[in-house]
């Protein structure tokens, strides 16, 4: 059951949700690492491996993304 007054969605709301998913795994990394640095594993929270688990998560979105259009569409 539909109950959307949207018959069908196009690229605009894909791209929305995309970078929405990435927000929120954007969101998930600062709070693991905050944890980590308040319970003393890391040295400080923005270090090389934060940014290089931002350009995972891009990458992983990216892929994601193309997997997942084919469903949407």
């Amino acid at each position: 059951m539909n109950t959307s007054t949207i018959d069908r969605y196009t690229l605009k709301q894909y791209t929305r949700l995309m970078l929405s998913f990435f927000g929120c795994l954007l969101v998930l990394t600062l709070f693991q690492y905050g944890v980590l640095y308040y319970k003393g594993v890391l040295d400080s929270i923005l270090s090389i491996s934060l940014l290089k688990a931002i350009v995972h998560h891009i990458g992983f979105t990216a892929i994601t993304g193309i997997i997942m259009v084919f469903p949407f569409n």
